[in-house]
């Protein structure tokens, strides 16, 4: 009987942890959207891990595949060439398995729509970094 007890109880506790880090996976996704939106540099550099990318693919017309590094994307968004629109946010859905999860979103603005899977990881110390996103976007209306 104290065996089914300790099964019951370890997986009340991952149930717990699980919802917990699925609430800080979305709160993570809000705060880079609106990092973005807002172009404020320093709190898309806090939600960002060190390896960072943005992979577009095809973009707006576009044949390439280009990778946006980090660095790279910090300095877009601070000349103003990325975000500055104010996009709603509708999370799809959410899968995480471990200390990775994937969220697939979309983001409504006034003149673009982003389909996105954002890739998460999650550290030792228990936060979440955005380390992927994988944009789709089309014109809005």
């Amino acid at each position: 009987m104290s065996t089914f007890l300790l099964i019951v109880s370890m997986l009340s506790f991952t149930t717990s942890n699980d919802g917990d880090d699925l609430q800080l996976i979305s709160e993570l996704v809000h705060q880079y959207v609106a990092a973005a939106d807002n172009q404020n540099v320093k709190k898309m550099d806090a939600a960002l891990h060190a390896e960072f990318r943005v992979v577009a693919n095809q973009l707006l017309g576009s044949d390439e595949l280009s990778l946006i590094d980090k660095p790279s994307y910090l300095e877009l968004l601070k000349a103003g060439q990325i975000g500055g629109d104010e996009r709603n946010v509708r999370i799809r859905s959410i899968s995480q398995e471990g200390k990775n999860a994937v969220v697939h979103v979309t983001l409504t603005g006034k003149q673009l729509i982003f389909h996105s899977f954002i890739q998460l990881a999650k550290g030792k110390n228990g936060d979440w970094k955005v380390i992927t996103d994988m944009p789709q976007i089309e014109k809005a209306g």
